[in-house]
């Protein structure tokens, strides 16, 4: 008899809207990192800058890398995203 196995994903989609939410505990992890990465990021170029703003452009681009990445992540291991027709 052959097995109906259902995929388990990381990443849920809420019922209305894109974003995803953790399901397993892969999924924890990979956002544990992702907020480590930032804390990491934030602490590092602050050490190193002079001023508020010089801290600010230099982890913007970091913050946008570190979320598109996180963003692709939740694409390949979530659920299919279904986005509504008008």
């Amino acid at each position: 008899m052959e097995k109906m196995t259902k995929k388990k994903y990381w990443f849920v989609k809420r019922r209305q809207s894109f974003p995803f939410y953790p399901n397993t505990w892969h999924a924890w992890f990979i956002l544990g990192i992702y907020l480590a990465l930032l804390v990491a990021f934030f602490i590092f170029i602050d050490m190193d800058s002079y001023s508020i703003s010089d801290t600010i452009y230099a982890f913007v681009p970091k913050v946008f890398m570190l979320t598109g990445i996180l963003f692709v992540t939740c694409l390949v291991f979530g659920e299919e995203p279904k986005f509504k027709k008008s």
